[in-house]
């Protein structure tokens, strides 16, 4: 178009010069001026017919030449115009103007490589930026990449680049593999254009100095750009550095801010996160705990603090979390865990306070949660929720094994059991793993299902890469270990091609597990043979001693004994006594006593191992070293009387007296004890008679205690009397009221009480007790009343009363006697008195089998109270048990 301009003002002028140098006379024109008239009063077909017969002519002067180009133009014929340009470059005066229109024609006829050939001619009369950045598109395009390097290369060299053309050079470098150059420019950008670097940008940089092992660059310039750019640089970089496994470097980027309490939140999810990336889990546990106590703690770290938070054995923190804990960015998942934990820590009222917190909306939607926690926290509604999972048939298998998990941790054995029977596939265990899962059904004597069950797993896994397989057969080791079923686990263990270290390890316990002896040296022998290490020789030694093959483990344990002393003095000290080398045994064991690094408590043991073996002698040692700093309930001492027994000589009888003479008023009560204990009782009752201790009620309590047991009870009731009659303290009055049992003694103690304070309904109830138990029935059931008036909630308080209203036929006195067995149930008490109200609330409800059940556990644990195998043979004869009690009364 340049050309055409300067053409068409030539044409112009010439015309006007022409004009005035003809002073008005009439001249005839020639075909070339007739043919620019005809062009410039448009009439274009004859001008065109003129030009075109003029160029054939051979006329090639511009002033015919661009308006010819131009009238091709109009009619489209611009290869045409093409042809007469690329003809007459070099003959027209100025190729550089002719060179830009042909440009423009390329174009127009879209022949892309004159375009680019016509530009690098161009390129090489006047470089410039635009044009090599456009030809480098274009080389680009054409994947002539060599070529866009040179063009991206020039425009550095010779220009003022931008920070495009930098990163454009780059990024060919980099799709080239040519890094040591991709880093040449990096550093170019940085020393040139540093500001204009996006974030993007910087990320490549960074990423290609640590594909370069360029690190402490890395470093500097992410320390650069933190410094001297905005934004979230410092998140971002930490990431990244993260991400390309250069945890490192991103943990010296975010350790400055350790110390510092109040981060953005974006700098603290960074620091956690890299703290955990960094195995540093303790850190990032106890910067979020300090967060979440404060109530900084990002909703975003809520989900990461819960999860270290399960995995500790913190049970303040864990009811911290209950209470204050951002409960809307839980999942089921993470509240089930939760309630698991708890259930561990024993933190029962806690997993109701966090139902609590749950909405209605979201209990009724994920009514899974809120069950559990009922029943962990064993609320007035566990049963209820319990029988509601119990009869639930629409339960997802995953749900039923967690739900086993829970009744487990409870000692609810037939409800884990219940729900474990109920599984169909283990192909899902949430929350819990492969082997966990299986030793409940080994807990339970479920191994056959559990069978089935795995080898539905193993037929699902079939084919899959061995990490697949690996949980599956882990727990099918374990269940066929358990089952006894040794032969095919080393055939199986055998026909796996290069098995992982950890399948030898997992085998190694399960045959320890299950005392498969041969087995677990098996797989220890495997084991060493796959890795020696120390690991392998532990594994070895403990499978030798497994087998009884003392000699062969003494070999191992000698040298393991060597290095860590504090792990293998026990098995080997046991493996010579084993092998008859009893005093080198007990040499060990009394230079370990004599440490002077080891704590009491490992003193106490070892004297337990002494014992334990019959060395009598060097137990009381160590025993009466300890006790001789220790009060008189401490373990040493109670050990030291089990030595002297229940007669000890004389001077052990002086070393009582001696500490009793000199402890202090509250240790006093203590050392009588004993001393009641081993039969010197007469030593307290002979000081106090002499008007000593008065003042120490704890010990007058004990004296009274003492009288109470000897066969002389009018010197008891004459003194505890007196006791009652002087004693104003609202405690002690109760404590001596219960002295008294169901002596009259006892009701006037407890009416003096209700003087003092009339509405402790405790003392009401132990009123009715006393009266139910003195067969005044009518006055046991007004003080009950009243007490439960008063608001007492109280398990023998409704037995009693359900027991005298049951007398009456009174309907309510069964629904007393059913609350008390639901407290009961509740509280979980084990205590005898408790146990047999259960039993007798049982055998009234004709649950015979129940109430025998409790007898027996009962026995089992107090196998010397007749009564009880009285009772329970009293009770197989009412249920027609003749041979069964016949058997009892006949063992007695």
């Amino acid at each position: 178009m340049i050309l055409q301009r300067t053409l068409y003002i030539r044409y112009a002028v010439f015309s006007l010069a022409f004009l005035g140098l003809a002073g008005g006379y009439l001249m005839v024109p020639s075909d070339d001026e007739v043919a620019f008239l005809n062009f410039k009063d448009k009439n274009f077909k004859n001008a065109l017919a003129r030009y075109e017969a003029q160029y054939e002519a051979g006329s090639r002067s511009p002033s015919m030449i661009g308006p010819l180009c131009d009238l091709y133009l109009q009619y489209g014929m611009v290869d045409k115009a093409i042809k007469v340009l690329e003809e007459n470059l070099y003959q027209l005066p100025n190729e550089l103007e002719v060179r830009y229109r042909l440009s423009t024609y390329y174009r127009y006829a879209q022949r892309p490589a004159d375009y680019q050939r016509n530009l690098e001619a161009i390129s090489r009369l006047v470089p410039s930026k635009e044009l090599l950045r456009e030809l480098a598109q274009i080389y680009n395009y054409n994947e002539e990449y060599d070529l866009q390097v040179l063009a991206l290369q020039r425009i550095i060299a010779e220009f003022h680049p931008d920070h495009e053309d930098y990163i454009n050079l780059a990024y060919l470098f980099a799709s080239q593999k040519r890094f040591d150059e991709v880093y040449q420019v990096v550093e170019q950008l940085i020393d040139n254009r540093f500001q204009e670097m996006e974030s993007g940008e910087v990320e490549f940089a960074l990423s290609i100095m640590l594909d370069l092992g360029r690190a402490d660059q890395a470093l500097d310039f992410a320390l650069q750009v933190i410094q001297g750019k905005k934004g979230h640089y410092l998140e971002r970089i930490s990431l990244l550095f993260r991400n390309r496994g250069a945890l490192p470097l991103a943990y010296r980027l975010l350790q400055p801010y350790e110390t510092q309490e109040k981060l953005p939140e974006g700098i603290l999810l960074a620091l956690v996160s890299i703290q955990i990336a960094q195995g540093m889990q303790d850190k990032a546990y106890e910067r979020m705990s300090r967060n979440f106590k404060a109530g900084t703690l990002p909703a975003g770290l809520t989900q990461t603090y819960l999860e270290l938070l399960l995995d500790r054995d913190d049970g303040p923190r864990v009811k911290e979390f209950v209470q204050y804990g951002n409960l809307s960015v839980l999942t089921e998942g993470h509240l089930l865990r939760l309630a698991k934990r708890m259930m561990q820590l024993r933190l029962y009222p806690e997993a109701l306070a966090l139902k609590a917190r749950l909405s209605k909306t979201y209990l009724a939607e994920q009514w899974l949660v809120g069950a559990v926690l009922e029943v962990v926290g064993q609320g007035p509604n566990a049963a209820a929720a319990s029988l509601a999972v119990d009869r639930n048939g629409n339960l997802e298998d995953w749900r039923k094994i967690f739900l086993a998990r829970v009744y487990h941790e409870l000692a609810f054995g037939p409800q884990a059991k219940g729900q474990l029977e109920r599984v169909t596939s283990l192909a899902d265990v949430r929350f819990l793993d492969m082997v966990e899962v299986i030793e409940m059904y080994i807990t339970y004597g479920l191994s056959a299902q559990a069978s089935r069950l795995i080898d539905q797993e193993k037929h699902r896994v079939a084919g899959k890469e061995l990490v697949f397989q690996l949980p599956i057969l882990y727990a099918w080791m374990l269940n066929q270990a358990a089952l006894g079923q040794t032969d095919s686990i080393r055939a199986t263990v055998k026909g796996l091609e290069n098995p992982p270290l950890d399948l030898y390890r997992q085998l190694y316990f399960a045959g320890v597990r299950f005392s498969r002896r041969p087995l677990a040296l098996e797989a220890a022998q495997w084991f060493a043979k796959a890795q020696p290490s120390e690991e392998a020789n532990g594994y070895l030694a403990n499978g030798l001693l497994l087998n009884q093959d003392y000699p062969a483990a003494l070999v191992l344990l000698q040298r393991l004994y060597g290095k860590n002393k504090a792990e293998w003095l026990e098995p080997y000290a046991e493996t010579l006594y084993a092998l008859g080398r009893k005093e080198e045994w007990r040499q060990i064991w009394l230079n370990e006593a004599k440490h002077p690094g080891v704590t009491q408590q490992r003193r106490q043991e070892i004297a337990f191992i002494f014992l334990d073996k019959s060395y009598k002698t060097e137990a009381e040692e160590i025993f009466l070293s300890q006790a001789q700093n220790e009060g008189p309930q401490s373990s040493a001492v109670e050990q030291l009387l089990f030595l002297w027994g229940l007669r000890p000589a004389p001077e052990k009888i002086d070393w009582l007296v001696a500490r009793l003479n000199k402890a202090e008023p509250k240790d006093q009560v203590g050392w009588y004890r004993r001393l009641i204990q081993v039969g010197q009782g007469e030593r307290l009752v002979e000081a106090v008679e002499k008007g000593q201790h008065q003042d120490n009620k704890p010990l007058m309590d004990l004296y009274l205690e003492y009288l109470q047991g000897q066969p002389n009870r009018a010197k008891f009731f004459e003194k505890l009397s007196l006791a009652v009659a002087e004693e104003t303290d609202l405690e002690r009055l109760k404590k001596l009221a219960n002295m008294a049992g169901n002596q009259p003694l006892a009701e006037k103690a407890f009416k003096k009480l209700l003087v003092l304070m009339p509405t402790d309904k405790e003392s009401i109830a132990q009123l009715g007790i006393t009266a139910y138990n003195q067969g005044r029935f009518t006055d046991a059931e007004g003080y009950f009343n009243e007490a439960i008036a008063q608001g007492l909630v109280d398990a023998k308080v409704y037995f009693y009363l359900g027991q005298l209203l049951n007398r009456k036929e009174d309907p309510r006195g069964k629904e007393l006697s059913l609350e008390a067995l639901a407290i009961l149930k509740v509280s979980a008490k084990n205590d005898m008195e408790s146990k047999l109200i259960m039993a007798q609330i049982y055998w009234d409800q004709k649950q015979r089998e129940k109430t025998i059940g409790i007898y027996k556990e009962l026995i089992a644990s107090h196998p010397l109270e007749i009564s009880l195998k009285a009772n329970l043979a009293n009770l197989l004869l009412e249920v027609g048990k003749i041979d069964e009690a016949e058997e009892l009364i006949g063992a007695h």
